[in-house]
């Protein structure tokens, strides 16, 4: 079984720092944990984000809605998971998505205040912030670069990269068909190296998510 400790070190803002580091953090930092049963809700859509909540055991899945035409796009996620750095502040603190368990999981989250107090006291921790933050706007060009008018694959990989990241293991995009012709699609996915992604219905499933962009941004 892991330690505290160990599962720390798998949040992306603790890369790097040494066990004293983390201790001081554990024992000088009001902390909340909480044990969510599967299919509990984590984060609700719309809500304020007033604190980072970290996945430190079991899984979730991030939802979004997609225009409307009834797209959503489902990412999941495991251990190491930070929720929330992305919307603490700015113009708009509201979540744009919502977060759900999928076999339940285990949390550790802290406030704005105690995110400001971390990194103001370690400088690896605020340079690991600001290396988020920094990928998190700058991905965006990635994306534009991805669209081709007459591919409708392109534009799906462009949501790809705007809306998940590179840890989460498995991605579901439901009602498909909004993009274009399924077959056209279909075509390119079998193109792929296999167990990339598939169909279910018309829903897309991308089980490797840097196999799917190297293949739409190299093909």
């Amino acid at each position: 079984m892991l330690t505290m400790y160990e599962k720390l070190m798998s949040l992306p803002i603790f890369k790097g720092v040494g066990p004293d580091q983390v201790s001081q953090f554990l024992e000088k930092t009001d902390l909340n944990f909480q044990t969510y049963q599967p299919g509990d809700t984590v984060v609700e859509r719309t809500e304020v984000c007033d604190a980072v909540t970290c996945v430190l055991t079991g899984d979730v899945e991030v939802s979004y809605n997609i225009g409307a035409s009834g797209v959503e796009l489902k990412a999941s996620y495991g251990m190491g998971k930070m929720i929330g750095l992305d919307r603490l502040y700015g113009l708009d603190t509201y979540y744009p998505y919502e977060v759900v368990t999928r076999q339940g999981c285990g949390t550790m989250s802290f406030s704005k205040n105690k995110l400001l107090s971390l990194i103001k006291n370690n400088d690896i921790c605020h340079i690991n912030l600001l290396n988020i933050l920094s990928l998190r706007s700058q991905i965006s060009i990635h994306a534009a670069e991805c669209v081709s008018d007459k591919d409708p694959l392109s534009r799906i990989a462009a949501i790809v990269l705007l809306l998940t990241d590179r840890d989460c293991w498995k991605i579901r995009i439901l009602n498909v068909s909004s993009f274009g012709d399924v077959n056209e699609i279909a075509t390119r996915i079998e193109a792929m190296a296999a167990g990339t992604a598939s169909f279910d219905g018309d829903n897309l499933i991308i089980n490797s998510r840097n196999n799917f962009l190297d293949f739409i941004q190299n093909d």
